[in-house]
């Protein structure tokens, strides 16, 4: 799956090279899109006047990048909608962080804008220029989220990198992409090589209470210059093997980012009512793009800080998701716990439920009659909530 980009100073393998328009973004929820999707309906009264006036909520992102020639008109846009759907909803929930601990955090679309601000701040601070490159290395929470945003209407193209990678690919791949920031976390920045982050400033984003501090030993005033070889069309760099066990990076553009929201939204009847539950990861490129239409579309996403069974099947529950996108091999550890708890309950009713299960996938396949979500609907209910519409994958599809 790759976007339209271009080269990266002694990136890996020239990165990938200049490919036009968009792939499979456009796909991501194709499994389960609903038979009517509708049209938009008319948003709930949302306070966003005197209040968010107040707090500078409205306040516009023309300044970032201002006085940088950018030969796309994709930055454009892609800055227009952020600001939009940040105005126009600044008081509607956009992400609901379930942490390990059982506690949550919520931010509106107004907060999230006043985080792009103050981020503006600390990349002027830290001396960093459109098309510089600033890597992003750091397990899912909105902060991340939210950098990478930033990043992206400052005109200052985010290096995705896997966080469980080892020390040493973490390494190669920071000294590659010839980053001039790095946002990480106290556990990962000690694994990191002194000589790759000693003159670029460093920020902690693993406290989504705080603003994104550098660290103690870490200094703005050693920054290294500008970067020699700026591209200012380039949103975002994902390095990650996908479903190849060779590393690669793909180049994602400003312009094919705001295609996939011009596909999706309106193709998905996506709007304010979205509950997505997100739990694939930034670096990949189904996670980014997904979790970005969702954001732009005035969705509400939930993310979980740590993604296994037990703590996605209370997610669905708590959270109650209207979407819902995976790896495959989610899902098939999924049917297998729901097919042993249908065999636990003896041969003869096993026998039935999966004679069932056969004959109404015959039916939906055949003459798109979907009677098994009727009558199954309750045991979909106790896995996926009550608000569940649309099942998705990020990858390939499910055996």
């Amino acid at each position: 799956m790759a976007a339209s980009g271009s080269r990266v100073h002694n990136a890996e393998n020239e990165i990938l090279a200049r490919r036009q328009g968009i792939d499979a973004p456009c796909a991501l929820f194709y499994h389960g899109l609903p038979e009517k999707p509708g049209g938009r309906a008319k948003p709930p009264s949302i306070r966003r006047g005197t209040a968010a006036k107040r707090q500078g909520v409205v306040r516009s992102l023309g300044g970032f990048g201002r006085g940088i020639i950018v030969s796309e008109q994709g930055y454009k846009d892609f800055t227009e909608r952020i600001e939009h759907v940040c105005a126009q909803y600044a008081d509607k929930t956009a992400i609901v962080y379930m942490r390990n601990d059982g506690s949550k955090a919520g931010f509106t679309f107004g907060e999230v804008f006043e985080r792009i601000c103050d981020a503006k701040t600390r990349f002027t601070d830290a001396g960093l220029s459109p098309g510089d490159r600033a890597a992003v290395i750091a397990p899912l929470s909105p902060l991340s989220f939210f950098i990478i945003i930033a990043l992206g209407c400052a005109n200052i193209t985010s290096v995705l990198v896997d966080s469980s990678l080892p020390k040493e690919e973490i390494n190669r791949l920071l000294q590659s992409s010839d980053v001039r920031a790095l946002f990480t976390t106290p556990e990962l920045y000690v694994t990191y090589d002194k000589e790759l982050t000693v003159d670029i400033p460093v920020f902690d984003i693993s406290n989504c209470d705080l603003r994104y501090e550098l660290f103690a030993d870490s200094s703005i005033a050693n920054s290294r210059h500008t970067t020699p070889d700026p591209d200012t069309n380039v949103f975002t760099i994902l390095f990650s093997s996908g479903t190849t066990d060779s590393m690669k990076g793909v180049m994602v553009t400003y312009a094919s980012t705001v295609k996939t929201f011009e596909i999706n939204i309106p193709l998905l009847g996506i709007d304010y009512r979205l509950r997505y539950l997100y739990a694939l990861p930034l670096y990949h490129i189904a996670g980014l793009i997904s979790v970005m239409v969702a954001f732009v579309g005035s969705g509400t996403i939930g993310m979980i800080e740590e993604t296994d069974a037990t703590k996605l099947k209370n997610a669905l529950l708590d959270f109650e998701p209207t979407h819902f996108v995976m790896i495959p091999r989610v899902y098939e550890i999924m049917e297998k716990k729901i097919k042993q708890e249908i065999e636990s309950k003896g041969k003869a009713v096993s026998c039935v439920v999966f004679a069932l299960l056969s004959f109404f996938g015959f039916l939906r396949k055949v003459f798109g009659i979907n009677l098994g979500n009727k009558v199954f609907k309750k045991v979909r209910d106790k896995v996926f909530g009550q608000n569940f519409r649309v099942l998705g994958l990020g990858a390939s599809l499910c055996s």
